[in-house]
């Protein structure tokens, strides 16, 4: 009866990580404007962390295998199994990307993309040098037209 419980919270939980994977890189892409390349890269860090939370939960079972204790170390495998339900379930509360662990992931993945000021103030003034060179260009066209007119 447990272990159903548990693998149907566990199915509940692998859908509904998968639905937000889709609508957070359908988001990332269509509102942000980001490449789908860049969004991929926010959502599986996003995802490796739901991982690493998981993993920090059940490293303490990690060696129950080696326990003589059948008690012990089934005691030690549930322990584990409903410490990471408990972090999936806040996970499914916080609607996944409200989870307190995602914030620093998302953060730290504007600081990597982020564009400088002084890079942007640099490609704005060299965006800007081009633009007089092409209106200048354009100009000597129509002078070189006018002259290939006569």
């Amino acid at each position: 009866m447990l272990a159903s419980e548990l693998l149907s919270l566990s199915c509940g939980f692998i859908a509904e990580m998968c639905n937000w994977i889709d609508s957070f890189f359908n988001e990332l892409v269509v509102l942000s404007g980001v490449m789908k390349e860049e969004a991929w890269q926010l959502v599986l860090a996003c995802i490796k962390k739901f991982f690493e939370d998981f993993l920090a939960v059940r490293s303490p079972a990690a060696n129950a295998s080696s326990d003589k204790d059948a008690s012990a170390k089934c005691a030690k495998y549930l322990w584990a199994v409903l410490q990471v339900h408990d972090i999936m379930k806040e996970y499914r509360e916080k609607r996944f990307r409200g989870h307190l662990s995602i914030a620093p992931v998302v953060n730290f993945h504007v600081f990597q993309t982020r564009v400088t000021k002084v890079a942007f103030e640099e490609l704005s003034a060299k965006m800007t040098a081009l633009a007089s060179k092409f209106s200048n260009f354009d100009s000597l066209q129509g002078r070189v037209s006018k002259l290939e007119k006569k």
